[in-house]
């Protein structure tokens, strides 16, 4: 599934540095309402190198499946419709 055309900047800027970093990104929708990319990490160990691949600071959800990390920042996207 292609993911939706973000408009806000650190939403644009975390997909090219994950892209950049060759990890799987995906749209997630979590907590508090926030929509937007996303990528899974399976221990915090990781999320040290992964803040270290991106310019926007991050944030991330905990399940039983491991860690989604995602910006901290709210923003828009659209289905390109």
């Amino acid at each position: 599934m292609a993911l939706p055309r973000y408009l806000s900047k650190d939403h644009c800027q975390f997909l090219a540095d994950m892209r950049k970093a060759d990890r799987k990104i995906f749209h997630h929708e979590g907590l508090n309402f926030w929509k937007g990319p996303a990528v899974n990490i399976e221990n915090l160990t990781e999320l040290v190198d992964l803040c270290y691949e991106t310019k926007v600071r991050v944030t991330y959800d905990h399940s039983r499946n491991g860690y989604t990390v995602h910006p901290e920042a709210h923003g828009e996207f659209t289905n390109g419709k």
